[in-house]
């Protein structure tokens, strides 16, 4: 899985494996090479995913996606945490979802548990995409790619200041990097999307996606007896 600048260069050696390239895109025009490319599956990535990701919408970017992809799978992403996010996704035409909020405070994540408690109790509307984070971190990423995150302390006080964040770069990254090293969220990342408002549990990671399939077969069930009795 590849996303996020220039897959060229990397696809002749994959196409030496038996592995399945799959495409991350966040704009028409990236599916477009990824799908000339002759990608075996294309993500298309609405603004709405956590971490770094592009301007285009999950609702209206999946479906233009799947117009042009010709049968090739297109799986959504962004936005995406429960069973009504799935049905959605099949609804616009995708093959499937790629989640990651959903899972952050799972068992499994790497997460440190001050993260994830912050996760559960995190909302949609405090997360922003900004350049903070990785000036903070030292990654020099694209402008075009921001990193959504949840806003914190750090975010407010530099995100509208980026000039000073750069003019005092050093010290901040030495601030940051003991946040981190002390889950201090006040200035360390908590990197979700906007569907953290769906994520109030932990647990097993199967459970999570148990759950999803389950209330997305409620869902489809639902929507269908509706339909039938009218």
């Amino acid at each position: 899985m590849l996303s996020f600048g220039d897959f060229q260069p990397f696809l002749s050696q994959i196409r030496r494996t038996p592995a399945k390239v799959v495409l991350q895109v966040q704009t028409l025009a990236q599916a477009k090479e990824a799908l000339s490319a002759g990608a075996d599956a294309v993500i298309a990535q609405g603004t709405e995913a956590g971490g770094h990701g592009g301007a285009r919408s999950t609702f209206p970017f999946v479906p233009a996606v799947v117009d042009i992809a010709q049968g090739v799978p297109v799986i959504a992403a962004g936005g995406i945490a429960d069973g009504r996010g799935l049905v959605a996704a099949l609804a616009l035409g995708a093959a499937g979802v790629l989640c990651g909020t959903a899972f952050v405070a799972t068992d499994e994540s790497l997460a440190d548990a001050t993260v994830k408690r912050a996760v559960m109790a995190g909302q949609g509307d405090n997360t922003e995409c900004s350049v903070v984070f990785d000036l903070a971190r030292n990654l020099q990423w694209p402008p075009q790619w921001n990193l959504r995150a949840l806003a914190n302390p750090f975010t407010k006080q530099l995100g509208s200041d980026v000039a000073g964040l750069v003019r005092y770069l050093e010290s901040e990254r030495a601030r940051f990097k003991v946040a981190v090293a002390m889950s201090d969220l006040e200035i360390a990342a908590v990197i979700v999307g906007e569907a953290v408002d769906l994520v109030r549990t932990g647990g097993p990671a199967g459970d999570v996606i148990q759950t999803m399939i389950r209330a997305a077969e409620s869902q489809v069930r639902r929507v269908y007896s509706g339909v039938m009795d009218s």
